[in-house]
């Protein structure tokens, strides 16, 4: 896909849905057909709707409730425990982004949700500026939060 392709695929309007779309991931690990398919299925999901819901994919339900959790107990933390380890402070985009604080429309002043970013512990002497450690509460703050995350 060209920034071409991109760029109208970005100025597209989402139509109105009815539903969210329930994927069926199981196909990922099957053939390259079932991979093209649910590839499809994603890309058509991405564009049209804007998010979706994914099933057979293979987590335990219970790793599942224990990192809903998690994130519940992270997001209620108060607004200044979790600047503490705000994104911009880290020197690989890592850790907690406040409300408004990205921006993926220039029309607005910013988006409406708050997040927590980890990625891969790659070395820090990569070339990618999203490479090294993840950031993390306190587990005085959060007991337990890192490796619930990581686990899942």
């Amino acid at each position: 896909m060209t920034a071409v392709d991109l760029l109208s695929l970005a100025t597209q309007k989402i139509r109105p849905f009815e539903s969210i779309p329930i994927i069926d991931i199981s196909g990922l690990s099957g053939d390259a057909n079932s991979k093209a398919q649910v590839a499809s299925a994603i890309r058509e999901a991405c564009i049209h709707v804007g998010f979706f819901y994914v099933k057979n994919h293979g987590i335990d339900e219970t790793v599942i409730k224990s990192t809903v959790e998690a994130a519940r107990r992270f997001f209620d933390l108060s607004l200044e425990e979790k600047m503490k380890i705000e994104v911009h402070k880290s020197p690989n985009f890592k850790g907690y982004t406040p409300l408004l604080g990205e921006n993926t429309n220039p029309e607005n002043r910013g988006d409406l949700h708050e997040g927590f970013d980890i990625g891969p512990e790659i070395d820090h002497s990569s070339n990618s500026s999203m490479s090294g450690s993840n950031v993390w509460p306190p587990e005085d703050v959060i007991p337990g939060f890192q490796e619930v995350v990581l686990n899942y």
